[in-house]
């Protein structure tokens, strides 16, 4: 194989800390937690702590909570540490009894004073949580304000119901009929007025009454009609 491995860059890339914890006290928050079966085949919860002060901050470190029903001491530790995680008494009393997926999930969020030591483990030396206290007083004021502790996912609240109010439109007024009256000035028309198309016959003229005839005549009986002129005959005249 031929390839060359850049094994520093790959390194930094898993963004893992191959350095152990110094020993010290710590700030940290449970970040997460599982119930399972340790190889003797006892309840454990196996915890990984996630340090949130401090230069080590973002650093993780697991340690196993260890139930040995056998040795009354270590049950008392057992308890001790449940509680410095905020699973409490009460909690635990509660009829029915939580199941141990149940209390793991509680573990998770909790902050905590974890104090780290060394061990020797397969000719290595390794971090180790010897001891878990609650984060209170001065050590609680110590850490960052910025730090998000992880909370309960806040109710989503349903989207407000507009309800769109009827626009009430006024009816029409009904108008009254016949001819408009304009109020504006009125202006004479200049366009002719038509005749009638069949004009209305027109009263006969009266009639006038006859002059009388005045001269050497005959005298005729009152209102007598005029006998009619004699036309000369224009046939028997020459030109």
């Amino acid at each position: 194989m031929t390839n060359t491995i850049d094994w520093g860059t790959l390194m930094a890339s898993s963004g893992a800390d191959f350095e152990i914890l110094p020993v010290g006290k710590y700030a940290a928050r449970v970040t997460k937690a599982e119930a399972k079966q340790s190889k003797n085949g006892k309840l454990m919860f196996a915890v990984t702590f996630t340090i949130i002060s401090g230069p080590k901050t973002n650093r993780t470190i697991n340690n196993n909570i260890v139930l040995s029903p056998e040795n009354p001491r270590a049950v008392q530790a057992f308890f001790i540490n449940l509680r410095s995680l905020g699973v409490t008494e009460a909690f635990l009393k509660q009829s029915p009894a939580p199941a141990p997926e149940t209390v793991a999930a509680k573990l998770v969020g909790a902050q905590a004073m974890i104090s780290v030591t060394h061990r020797e483990y397969q000719g290595q030396q390794r971090d180790n949580v010897d001891r878990i206290d609650r984060l209170t007083g001065s050590a609680a004021a110590s850490v960052p304000t910025g730090v998000q502790v992880p909370t309960a996912a806040p109710a989503v609240k349903a989207p407000a119901l507009i309800v769109n109010k009827p626009v009430v439109v006024a009816s029409p007024q009904p108008q009254a009929s016949g001819p408009t009256i304009d109020n504006t000035t009125t202006q004479e028309s200049t366009v002719p007025i038509p005749e009638p198309e069949n004009p209305a016959p027109s009263e006969a003229p009266a009639k006038l009454a006859p002059t009388p005839v005045t001269g050497n005549t005959t005298d005729a009986a009152p209102n007598a009609v005029p006998a009619a002129p004699q036309i000369p005959d224009f046939a028997n005249i020459s030109f």
